[in-house]
């Protein structure tokens, strides 16, 4: 088993990831495959109601800033997520 605090403070570390909130850590494979293609698409059809419930996201995947740049671009995620 995964120790979960040192990615707890991790998390409190990044702007509206601070203990207390509500929020959805998304882990992906490699930016770009079609899985974490699919699955970016059905979140950001998803990000109205996960505001409204006051449920912050964020997707940590594999690949470098030029990945997450054009894997942003494609799938609609925002690159602040």
């Amino acid at each position: 088993m995964i120790p979960i605090d040192p990615l707890l403070k991790r998390l409190a570390g990044l702007p509206g990831m601070e203990a207390g909130r509500k929020r959805l850590v998304v882990v992906l494979g490699q930016l770009g495959d079609f899985d974490s293609i699919e699955y970016a698409q059905a979140l950001v059809a998803a990000m109205p109601e996960l505001q409204a419930a006051g449920i912050q996201l964020l997707a940590i995947g594999i690949g470098d800033d030029d990945s997450a740049d054009r894997f942003c671009a494609f799938t609609g995620f925002p690159r602040s997520c």
